[in-house]
């Protein structure tokens, strides 16, 4: 039973470091959108743990957050509903844009060296707070999402949200780095994190898999 164990974890450390290498390979082309939700949709451990220290377990695969109306018109959508795991856990709405979607705009800084935030960045950011108002206030206490959730230990309380977007390197000078991580420091309840931090992570997902392995 041992061999059988250590064998299987080979097993799914050679898709991971597979699917690492895809990831490697592709966050530098500009992918569309429905690539990437399907590349984490089958990568679903790249979001397991290090996202603001909690580990995330997906629910639900472009979910309904609500707001539909009589006509079946209106609904919203996400990308991805998760969960913290633990003993009592909560959601956490996740929308993904692409590894090329800018994070500012414009030729220039404004004043103060400040730039202005792209289009995209600030679209995705509202999206993030309208569905989680959505799916809070509606979606979440529907009788069947609210028995199927809480009978895993799973509530709504003020929902967090993460945004996967653009990468740090569009980023070449130093009021560029200040400008979008004084933004995203002063967004309350969504984390904004760009593709290579999301690889550094799986990187690290990897590697701290192997390193415990050799140990062992």
């Amino acid at each position: 039973p041992k061999e059988a164990t250590r064998l299987s974890l080979l097993q799914i450390q050679e898709k991971r470091n597979l699917s690492l290498q895809e990831f490697t390979n592709n966050i530098n082309k500009d992918k569309d959108e429905n690539y990437w939700q399907d590349f984490f949709e089958r990568n679903k451990w790249i979001f397991g743990y290090g996202l603001n220290y909690k580990i995330l377990r997906q629910e639900q695969t472009q979910p309904n957050y609500g707001g539909t109306q009589v006509n079946g018109t209106g609904g919203q959508r996400g990308d991805y509903l998760t969960s913290t795991e633990g003993d009592i856990s909560f959601t956490v709405l996740v929308e993904i844009k692409t590894s090329f979607t800018p994070l500012l705009q414009g030729i220039k800084p404004q004043r103060n060296g400040a730039w202005s935030l792209s289009k995209d960045l600030t679209d995705g950011i509202t999206q993030l707070q309208a569905n989680k108002s959505t799916w809070e206030i509606n979606g979440s206490r529907e009788d069947n999402n609210r028995d199927r959730l809480e009978n895993e230990n799973i509530f709504t309380v003020k929902p967090n949200g993460i945004l996967v977007i653009g990468r740090l390197n569009q980023l070449e000078t130093r009021d560029k780095k200040g400008t979008f991580h004084r933004f995203r420091q002063s967004v309350h309840g969504i984390e904004v994190i760009t593709f290579d931090e999301l690889l550094k992570r799986a990187e690290f997902i990897v590697k701290d898999i192997e390193d415990k392995s050799r140990r062992t």
